[in-house]
């Protein structure tokens, strides 16, 4: 028996989470990516494999069938949660430029003699992520 909700063969795109769908049900999910929306609120972009009509045409006519398709959807954080055993570091993390830290320097940026930041100083570096 598999896992509800995935594709065997998706398992290889990212670790699974588990995630409290509206109705109370829960369902393990692949996480591709955090997201820090510009509220400072944290969703998750997750997939899971659902049913999908194919129409396969053929000589002796055409053919209908259910076959698994991959759907992406965002969650809200409080409604994901890890699962033992998978590993979340290589999961990538993009931020809305409107929540980047003042205070983590870019160490690119050369310092200024009287210390102040001007709004060109956030930090665009790998960490903020912008889809990388």
């Amino acid at each position: 028996m598999g896992i509800v909700g995935h594709h065997p063969q998706a398992l290889e795109s990212g670790p699974l989470a588990a995630v409290r769908l509206p109705d109370g049900q829960t369902v393990q999910a692949i996480v591709l990516r955090r997201i820090k929306d510009r509220d400072g609120s944290w969703w998750y972009q997750l997939t899971v494999s659902l049913w999908a009509r194919v129409e396969t045409r053929n000589g002796s006519g055409d053919r209908l069938s259910g076959e698994p398709a991959p759907t992406e959807f965002l969650a809200p954080a409080h409604a994901v949660s890890p699962i033992d055993g998978h590993e979340y570091s290589s999961v990538a993390t993009w931020r809305h430029p409107a929540t980047l830290r003042r205070d983590h320097r870019n160490p690119l940026r050369r310092p200024r003699p009287d210390g102040r930041e001007l709004p060109w100083d956030d930090d665009y570096s790998p960490d903020a992520d912008f889809g990388v």
